[in-house]
C-alpha cells in the first residue's frame, strides 16, 4: 500500500525539487527496510547457531529478502 502511494506521488507532475525530495524519501525507506531485514536475518542466524535448528525459518527469511530485493530493482 505504501509503495503504491509513493508510486502515485512520483507519477504526478511536480517541480523537480519536490520530485527529488520524494525520491530521497523512498530511498531512505528502502534502506531502512533492508537494514531491518538484515538485522532479522542476523537474529535468526544467531538463534540457529545457539540452538542448532531453525533452518526452515532461515530459508523462509532468505526467500523473503530475495523477493524484496527483486522488487526494489
Amino acid at each position: 500500500m505504501v509503495k503504491e502511494h509513493l508510486d502515485y506521488l512520483l507519477s504526478r507532475d511536480m517541480p523537480a525539487s519536490q520530485m527529488k525530495s520524494y525520491a530521497n524519501c523512498v530511498l531512505r525507506m528502502r534502506e531502512k527496510f533492508l537494514r531491518n531485514m538484515e538485522m532479522k536475518k542476523e537474529s535468526v542466524l544467531d538463534l540457529e547457531a545457539e540452538s542448532g535448528g531453525v533452518a526452515g525459518e532461515l530459508v523462509e527469511l532468505q526467500e523473503h529478502v530475495v523477493k524484496v530485493s527483486d522488487g526494489l530493482r
